[in-house]
């Protein structure tokens, strides 16, 4: 158009060589945007590869953990099984040795509060044993522990009676039995029922005077227990403890609270009450403290 509009030669060969030069850096810059551009393809496919690796490398991850928590879970559930029946089985032998225990009692209405207390500590250490027996089981597994040497047991030590839950001081030694001072009372029991309490011997000529610590005072035994909810045979062993427990802490009364249903659980209570050792009298208890679903036991002093 410059030219046809009559400028001159030389102006227009200037302009139309800047022309070319402007047309081959712009080739240039769009070649290098197209390189560019193929370059980024190229790194989007590899980084998509490895996002895709890296999926499949989780997911099998994931899947091996599924199925080591499912080989463990196996083996978690084999061995409860397994426990189970051990635990079943010494449950069983328990039951049989207290059931016997019971039928000796039963052979002797009028039993002295130590033969009682004899009679329960057999059957807790029976259990024991039977429970003993059961977890050393080598087929378990299961971790034992080391049991500490005991302390030689004589006249003047202090010793624990596990199965009554009781400390007391060995007043002599009577074969295989021991008489023990708990409380101001005389209890005689299993020579292999009690442990001697570590540093716990009196020296000789002293006098044994128990002392009550400020910063642990002795639990008060508790004036009720409450048996609604529970079978015969997990409610008449709670009312026996409390039984033991409050005459050795000199309690004259105590509520055993069996609700009313259908009268099993009471009809049992009254049964274990009756004749028992500790036991001056009961009743049912009045429309204020419970009614029929209470039984009131008076204590002997």
């Amino acid at each position: 158009m410059a030219e046809r509009l009559g400028l001159p030669a030389g102006l227009v060969a200037d302009a139309r060589s800047r022309l070319d030069h402007k047309q081959a850096q712009t080739e240039a810059l769009l070649k290098q945007l197209e390189d560019r551009e193929a370059a980024l393809q190229v790194e989007a496919a590899r980084l998509r590869a490895e996002g895709e690796e890296l999926a499949r490398s989780l997911e099998a991850q994931r899947a091996g953990e599924r199925e080591i928590a499912a080989r463990k879970r196996a083996e978690v559930d084999a061995f409860a099984i397994q426990l189970r029946r051990r635990l079943d089985d010494a449950t069983r032998k328990a039951r049989e040795a207290v059931d016997a225990t019971l039928r000796r009692l039963e052979a002797g209405r009028a039993v002295s509060p130590a033969v009682s207390l004899r009679a329960r500590a057999e059957a807790a250490a029976a259990v024991r044993l039977v429970q003993k027996e059961a977890l050393a089981d080598p087929e378990l597994g299961l971790a034992t522990e080391v049991e500490a040497p005991a302390e030689p047991v004589a006249v003047g030590s202090r010793v624990k009676v596990a199965s009554l839950g009781v400390v007391g001081e060995v007043l002599s030694v009577q074969g295989e039995d021991l008489e023990l001072a708990v409380g101001g009372k005389r209890l005689r029991v299993p020579r292999a029922e009690a442990l001697a309490v570590r540093g716990g011997r009196a020296r000789p000529g002293s006098v044994s005077v128990p002392v009550v610590s400020r910063a642990k005072p002795a639990p008060a035994v508790p004036a009720e227990v409450n048996l609604v909810g529970l079978t015969v045979d997990e409610a008449l062993p709670r009312v026996d403890k409390l039984l033991d427990e409050a005459t050795l802490q000199d309690r004259r009364e105590v509520r055993v609270i069996h609700g009313f249903g259908a009268g099993r659980l009471r009809k049992a209570v009254a049964g274990l009450l009756e004749g028992h050792p500790h036991v001056a009298s009961f009743h049912t208890g009045a429309a204020n403290e419970g009614g029929g679903g209470v039984t009131i036991v008076e204590l002997k002093d």
